[in-house]
């Protein structure tokens, strides 16, 4: 009594036929071929440094150009920053009907300035005079307070009117110019009306 496995299996019975040769007839020729191509395709050591050297050099270049980025960044925040402090020591001194002092220094890397309500009317925010403001060029990494110019003086003042002055009288436009380590350089220029704008 026949059995279906003798049944399906009977042509191959009592043959040499073993399953390797069985399956290897059963391959498409095409195929065949892509299975040898396939097996060809790896890569030899001096495509794998080539590739490794290719990704090396890409991720220096986007590096550097972030920290570029980074460093231009700073020194927008620190020129913005600027601006915003001296408009508000102008503020000030027009609510409080005091004069305010601007003092600028430059000759100490990175360099800081500062403001005072100047109620003795001197040159320098002394230590007896309300502080408005201080700020040190050092919170912005790698960006340095370059030059401050009022009518030759790294100082301004600004009267009950918001008007710049100089320190000995008379109206102080100028500007003042900030640096990055990459060589940019962003500046605050103030009119002799007091309008300020970064350039």
């Amino acid at each position: 009594m026949k059995t279906v496995f003798d049944t399906h299996m009977s042509p191959f019975i009592g043959t040499n036929m073993n399953t390797r040769s069985f399956l290897s007839s059963r391959i498409d020729p095409a195929d065949e071929c892509s299975l040898q191509v396939f097996k060809q395709s790896g890569m030899t050591l001096l495509e794998v440094m080539v590739v490794v050297a290719i990704i090396g050099i890409l991720a220096s270049l986007s590096t550097a150009g972030l920290q570029g980025m980074a460093g231009k960044t700073r020194l927008t925040q620190a020129v913005t920053d600027l601006r915003g402090n001296m408009a508000r020591a102008k503020m000030t001194a027009v609510k409080e009907k005091m004069p305010s002092l601007v003092v600028f220094n430059a000759t100490s890397s990175p360099g800081s300035y500062k403001a005072c309500i100047n109620a003795n009317g001197n040159d320098d925010c002394d230590s007896g005079e309300d502080t408005i403001f201080k700020q040190d060029f050092a919170d912005y990494s790698g960006v340095s307070l370059q030059s401050a110019d009022f009518s030759g003086k790294e100082k301004v003042v600004f009267n009950t009117r918001g008007l710049p002055e100089s320190v000995s009288g008379g109206l102080a436009p100028g500007s003042v110019n900030c640096t990055d380590t990459q060589g940019n350089s962003r500046k605050v220029v103030m009119s002799s009306a007091g309008r300020l704008r970064i350039e």
